[in-house]
């Protein structure tokens, strides 16, 4: 994959430059020793000055600022079959093509997977025996969740164990990287210009092509710095994403069909990676898929779905016709050709596309039209979503079943039950190792699933036998040590910490059963819309607003700055379409967005004083942050990989998350786009577009892409730890330059997200080891095992945590440390910290109100 977002380095090429002269225009031109074809090369600065104006980076620039940055280009020359940089380098340079062909290629790598053959690279420990380096095995299991993911078994001995990825290598004869071309550049086509403003390492090898030499035009970092042009540049934002709510109580029609049929839709799921890297879904799952697929018949020149349609909710089987992909749009940079070259693959019968669209919303990368008469086969999301949910609902009942014939339970009501099987979490045990170590502590719940254990001395086999329960009425010291029997243990685990998140603490329930048979449940109470806002406002009208200008725009509203026409107050007032709220389903979400921020009152939340209900929209007074986005200002100030920076700004999203979680609310949508600078540069969170109030497990597929959680990916349901996880993209945002998992195309930030975070390269780990460690320790693949999640600690665990060593939490709180950055704001009025573009502005839909369904009546806070 080649990504805009990576960066080059010019180093691997200085050996093969000669000297340097300059060109006509001013332009730094260097050439290749040997290259026959370079003075073949004319200069053409209103041919370049074209090449400039395709970068959208540039386009916002100014003449004089073009000029400039023209000025500052190098012209470079390859000979044919040369490398301009390699994969996995750091780099610190854009490039134009100027003359001639380069060619993009990516090794594929190949992760290990399970059944593959590998070989230890070092010594190893594996079960009770060190194996030397060279040593086969067999890979068993991966395990995102374990900090040993891969599970081994040698091929000599048989003996398994959990060794880290970075221990092991594919066999000889085994999986092989290899090295393929994606894609071909020729004069006008460009890449690397976000190295322009971020550090991150090269994704992909580009060399020049077979038939001649290769010229570019070269803008390195340190003059597009001197330039100063970052700060006149447009950043756009990353789009969050949002799953129209599933009903998932109506099952999905299932729809006979033949055998054969069935039998190619199954193995048409089973066989396209793509989609089991977002869900490895099992053999059952896709069974129940294929149940649920309804055919279409097509005829030739018929679209199945349009390039930027962002309604297309199937995935679709090919069993008869042949489909040809197309983009309309033109295509120049790096990244954009690598997913069109992956995109254009003809698909026939057995084939399959549109996979993404199964978990959320996603605007269609291509056009799909049939070349012949053919049949495809279509499940849709809500089917996805509906057989994901019964699996996962099939585990509860199972967990349940178990609950039923714990004395220490009896006296819980089955609604509380449920609650508690949602909250539990599954965990797998080698032979050997130790789920309960006498003499130690212990304060998890253990049911077992699937293997066997050893107890006393004794071993159990028997799914349902359970151990552990005192543990939710107090830590109590374990008596005996209980240790897995069988080469693979599954047990579903509850911590004393997850259970009184939950419900009030298990003695006083018995107690309370005790005392009153009748009780009432015993649900911990979720506090109820505030108006801690609007106390603070005088009264206000929409009418007594004037406005001054566009602030931002999201997708689904704008945001402008307003005066108080008497008082002189500015605010910030967010404006949604209601027609657009209706068509996109959003009505809940927006008076969830509203709810919550009434509700919250924090240093490191922006506050929302009143709400507006007009004919057309709905709107939100806010409390202005005129330093600008966090986004904005990291990338136009070069902020990035700066230490305390990370520190101040983490840490005020940690206050802004104990705030929330402390009010039930789960946010969902960190990213530095959603962070906020005051004119003294302090950092509050915003947009609570996604997030949702509940005390337990939520479903829906929704935040940005780049900060999804596995657990939002397999839709397994989520709470807290999401955010948790999301801080740690954040650190490693603003440590590098770019999101740990990021990739041009969903799918495959999905399928790394999946791997987990061993595969992700740490660019600042040399300098700052601490912060790698503290991102890791946030990017567990189990919830449970996120710092701050910990039962014992909590967030404390995170404050504690030594990348931390000696902030200032308290005085951070109370707004007593120095912010790392002092936006230059001039006045209450000031808006030159942002860019927002008309251009930018979210669709104005019609609203006409449903006399059954009057959803926004309440939602004004003061009149218009």
């Amino acid at each position: 994959m080649v990504n805009t977002n990576a960066s080059m380095n010019n180093s691997s090429m200085t050996s093969s430059m000669g000297g340097a002269k300059r060109k006509p225009g001013g332009v730094n031109g260097s050439t290749t020793g040997g290259s026959a074809q370079s003075s073949d090369f004319a200069w053409n600065e209103d041919r370049v000055t074209t090449f400039v104006r395709k970068v959208p980076m540039f386009r916002e620039l100014g003449e004089g600022d073009v000029r400039q940055l023209v000025d500052a280009l190098e012209v470079k020359h390859y000979p044919a079959n040369s490398v301009v940089f390699r994969q996995h380098e750091p780099g610190n340079a854009m490039f134009i093509v100027l003359d001639g062909e380069a060619f993009v290629k990516v090794s594929l790598g190949a992760f290990l997977k399970q059944g593959d053959v590998a070989r230890l690279v070092k010594p190893c420990k594996i079960g009770r025996v060190v194996y030397p380096q060279g040593t086969e095995c067999i890979i068993d299991n991966f395990d995102a969740t374990r900090k040993f993911p891969f599970t081994v078994r040698t091929t000599n001995s048989g003996e398994r164990g959990r060794v880290l990825p970075e221990e092991l290598a594919p066999a000889t004869h085994s999986v092989k990287a290899q090295d393929r071309v994606i894609a071909s550049c020729r004069a006008g086509d460009y890449f690397g210009e976000q190295s322009l403003l971020q550090n991150a390492f090269r994704q992909a090898t580009v060399v020049a092509g077979p038939q001649g030499s290769l010229t570019v035009a070269s803008l390195s970092k340190e003059r597009f710095l001197h330039l100063q042009l970052s700060k006149k540049i447009h950043f756009p934002k990353r789009k969050a994403v949002l799953a129209a709510h599933a009903r998932l109580s109506q099952q999905p029609e299932i729809v006979k069909k033949a055998p054969e049929i069935k039998n190619l839709l199954v193995k048409a799921m089973q066989e396209n990676q793509k989609l089991h890297a977002l869900v490895p879904l099992t053999d059952q799952q896709c069974e129940q898929l294929a149940m649920h697929a309804n055919f279409r018949d097509v005829k030739p020149g018929e679209i199945l779905c349009h390039e930027g349609d962002p309604f297309t909710e199937d995935f679709f089987i090919v069993e008869t016709g042949l489909y040809h992909f197309s983009v309309t749009r033109a295509i120049s940079n790096e990244r954009d050709r690598t997913n069109q070259f992956e995109l254009m693959q003809d698909c026939g019968p057995g084939g399959s596309f549109g996979e993404v669209t199964l978990l959320h919303a996603h605007p269609c990368h291509c056009t799909v039209q049939a070349m012949k008469p053919g049949r495809v086969w279509c499940v849709s999301r809500q089917a996805f979503k509906h057989v994901l949910h019964s699996s996962n609902s099939g585990k509860l009942a199972e967990y349940m079943k178990c609950l039923h014939h714990i004395p220490a339970f009896d006296a819980l009501y089955h609604s509380e039950k449920e609650h508690i099987c949602e909250a539990m979490y599954e965990r797998h045990f080698l032979r050997g190792e130790h789920l309960l170590t006498a003499g130690q502590k212990n304060d998890t719940f253990f049911i077992l699933l699937q293997g066997s254990i050893v107890v006393q001395g004794a071993v159990v086999d028997r799914p349902g036998t359970y151990f552990g329960e005192q543990s939710l009425l107090d830590a109590s010291v374990v008596d005996d040590t209980v240790s897995a029997h069988s080469p693979d243990v599954q047990v579903a685990c509850l911590t004393k910490h997850d259970f009184e998140q939950l419900l009030e603490p298990l003695a006083s329930i018995l107690k309370t059963a005790k005392e009153k048979p009748d009780r009432k449940p015993a649900f911990k109470s979720i506090p109820p819309p505030g108006t801690s806002g609007s106390s603070k406002l005088p009264d206000c009208k929409r009418s007594d607003l004037r406005k001054l200008g566009l602030l931002g725009c999201g997708g689904f509203g704008a945001v402008t700055l307003e005066q108080h026409k008497t008082t002189g107050e500015c605010y910030a007032l967010k404006q949604l379409s209601k027609g657009y709220i209706v068509q996109q389903h959003m009505e809940n979400a927006t008076l969830n967005e509203k709810n919550i921020l009434m509700l919250c009152d924090s240093p490191f939340v922006v506050q929302c004083y009143a709400t507006f209900n007009t004919d057309q929209s709905l709107w939100f007074l806010l409390e202005p942050a005129l330093g600008g986005e966090l986004y904005a200002t990291y990338s136009r100030e070069q902020m990035h990989g700066f230490i305390d920076g990370a520190k101040f700004y983490s840490a005020s999203v940690v206050y802004a998350f104990e705030h929330l979680h402390a009010k039930y609310v789960v946010y969902r949508d960190l990213k530095p786009e959603n962070l906020m600078l005051t004119a003294e540069g302090r950092c509050k969170l915003t947009d609570m577009g996604l997030a949702k109030q509940t005390n337990v497990k939520t479903y829906t597929t929704c935040g940005t892409p780049d900060y999804f959680a596995p657990e939002i990916v397999a839709n397994l349901g989520h709470h807290y730890g999401v955010d948790w996880w999301t801080l740690g993209i954040l650190i490693h945002e603003l440590l590098s330059g770019h999101a740990p998992f990021e990739d041009g195309d969903p799918s495959r930030t999905y399928a790394k997200i999946n791997r987990g975070v061993q595969y992700v390269k740490f660019p600042y780990a040399q300098e700052d080891p601490e912060a790698k460690n503290v991102v890791m320790a946030l990017l567990q693949h189990n919830p449970v095992d996120r710092l701050p999640m910990s039962s014992a600690g909590g967030v404390q665990n995170l404050k504690d945590h030594p990348w931390y060593k000696n902030f200032d939490w308290k005085a951070h709180y109370k707004g007593y440390t120095t912010a790392p950055y002092h936006p230059i704001v001039k006045s209450m009025t000031d808006m030159s910290n942002f860019r927002a573009r008309e251009a930018d502005l979210p669709p104005q839909m019609h609203y006409t109100p449903n006399p059954e369904w009057l959803w926004d009546k309440d939602f004004a806070t003061n009149p218009s």
